[in-house]
């Protein structure tokens, strides 16, 4: 027997015509489990399938053709096995879920490869302060189509260290990206450079290849959330965050531009129902760049805010090929025993 942190139910937003000039939602209701957990990432699979990864009440991947009938793959078998997953695919399109083992405080890596679900330790580092951090993890696939992990893990004299975790013939390894570190991003680009950003006390910091890093200090915030990262089809880098803005709780949009290229901020709003302890969501298509926080949805145009209950959590948010977007989100309930 065991407690889960929280239970969800899940709430789909759909916008039918993304627009700068007004925002038309609707709201559905589907429900893959009634007992599923706010641990969750959604994304659409290469092959255009809806997938829900979780950790809690069993790691696995929920798989629906269009929202509306959900098949479920277990991975772990655990009563209460993890936390924060994240949700990838290779090359190939197979999926692969990074997640938290918070009995063994160290990440598990789980891959389908030819129809079979695997999942080893990535790293057991468990630092001289006792683990991996809660939920500074990220994953993304190098232009092999290899898996590279950012993670952070308490280190020594109190200070966190933000590292970097490779896979060769020998196993996992892994290196000191910066210490103090936190809360990491990783985007691989369209030319297939791996780009990061992450929180260093109270100013975010970015490197535009990670194989060789030169660090750029982002003036921008306080006790933000992770970054999200994203690159428009003209080949701009775009970030954004929400956090604590001095007064009030802020969220941002930053985009990357001029030569030397330098972040530039395109959009702020303070508002207190800006949470600060998730990890955003950023979503780009055209002209369209959207970033969902706890609060809700922040266009990049002012005025285009819509507004979530403020329990809400997102689990991801997606274009779909017909132009909707969707956003994915759990409405909390209180914290309920489990088998």
């Amino acid at each position: 027997m065991c407690t889960f942190r929280h239970l969800a139910v899940l709430t789909l937003v759909v916008l039918t015509t993304p627009s700068t000039q007004a925002l038309d939602w609707s709201f559905h209701q589907p429900s893959p489990h009634p007992r599923l957990g706010t641990d969750l990432d959604f994304q659409l699979a290469p092959d255009g399938r809806w997938t829900l990864a979780q950790a809690e009440p069993a790691v696995g991947l929920w798989i629906s053709d269009d929202g509306s009938d959900w098949s479920f793959e277990r991975i772990d078998g655990t009563s209460c096995p993890g936390s924060r997953p994240v949700l990838d695919f290779d090359g190939a399109g197979e999926p692969a879920i990074l997640w938290r083992d918070d009995e063994e405080l160290v990440l598990r890596l789980s891959r389908r490869l030819a129809g079979t679900w695997s999942t080893e330790v990535v790293t057991e580092v468990t630092g001289p302060r006792g683990g991996i951090s809660e939920f500074h993890h990220d994953l993304e696939f190098d232009a092999a189509g290899e898996p590279v992990i950012a993670y952070t893990i308490d280190g020594a004299a109190g200070s966190e260290e933000l590292r970097l975790a490779r896979q060769d013939a020998e196993g996992w390894s892994s290196t000191l990206l910066e210490a103090g570190g936190s809360k990491p991003s990783l985007l691989r680009r369209a030319d297939g450079t791996m780009v990061a950003a992450w929180v260093n006390g109270w100013s975010m910091h970015f490197v535009d290849d990670i194989d060789l890093p030169h660090v750029e200090e982002i003036q921008c915030c306080l006790g933000t959330t992770p970054p999200a990262l994203g690159e428009s089809p003209d080949g701009l880098l775009h970030l954004g965050y929400s956090g604590f803005g001095g007064h009030s709780n802020r969220a941002e949009l930053w985009e990357r531009r001029g030569e030397p290229p330098t972040w530039e901020r395109t959009r702020s709003e303070d508002d207190s129902s800006f949470f600060t302890g998730y990890r955003p969501r950023l979503l780009l298509r055209g002209d369209s760049t959207i970033l969902a926080t706890r609060a809700g949805l922040l266009g990049r145009e002012p005025g285009e805010h819509l507004q979530f209950t403020d329990r809400a959590l997102p689990a991801g948010l997606v274009f779909e090929p017909s132009g909707d977007l969707l956003v994915l989100t759990t409405d909390v309930l209180p914290g309920l025993p489990g088998k």
